[in-house]
């Protein structure tokens, strides 16, 4: 992924194809329970409003296109909101959408974990059901590798987030997704501006 744009900066309003550790996917959408006719997920982890007519105030019936929709980034992860009936409701995490349409969960596990530790990543293929413990197991089992490999390189500028465990191969995508400017992300984790960030240097 390093060298194509994320799926969910992706605008493009067509089924999008990927190949993903030698398996080709083709993007799948399926309508959002509860907002059907109103928005579709797709495999790929993106979001999108559906076509459809709604009434004006001035009583007129108006045609909306379906539309890529831009998620917003909570601590890492992709959050998008629906509208339905003039209401927005609170949120939604994405990768649990995808989860739940996509991925079966006979064992009715709790959590969602991202396999390649990147919360922003949520295409099925990252995606898998998990406990408590498994999900902590995983984030303890990475953590220590992540440590090795940042140890391996004198110039390694790997970033953790303290505040979720996730970690960010460079300053600059971990400031994205706290959303916090580069330069100033960069100030405060030299030492220059008091850091609230929750952001250090591994």
């Amino acid at each position: 992924m390093t060298d194509k744009i994320p799926y969910y900066l992706d605008k493009r309003n067509e089924n999008l194809v990927d190949v993903i550790n030698g398996v080709e996917y083709t993007e799948e959408w399926r309508p959002v329970v509860g907002f059907e006719g109103y928005y579709e997920v797709s495999s790929f982890g993106r979001v999108r409003s559906c076509e459809r007519r709604i009434l004006t105030k001035a009583g007129n019936y108006q045609k909306i296109k379906s539309r890529i929709m831009s998620l917003c980034m909570m601590k890492g992860y992709c959050k998008v909101k629906f509208h339905k009936n003039c209401k927005a409701n609170k949120g939604n995490l994405v990768h649990r959408i995808i989860a739940e349409h996509f991925i079966p969960n006979p064992e009715n596990k709790k959590e969602i974990n991202h396999k390649n530790m990147i919360p922003s990543f949520n295409h099925i293929s990252n995606l898998e059901w998990a406990t408590r413990k498994e999900n902590m197991e995983h984030l303890f089992s990475n953590y220590e590798r992540k440590l090795r490999k940042g140890a391996a390189h004198s110039n390694s500028k790997l970033v953790l987030d303290t505040n979720t465990g996730v970690f960010y191969e460079c300053l600059r995508e971990a400031a994205f997704h706290k959303g916090i400017e580069y330069a100033l992300a960069r100030k405060k984790l030299s030492g220059y501006n008091k850091n609230k960030t929750g952001l250090i240097y591994a």
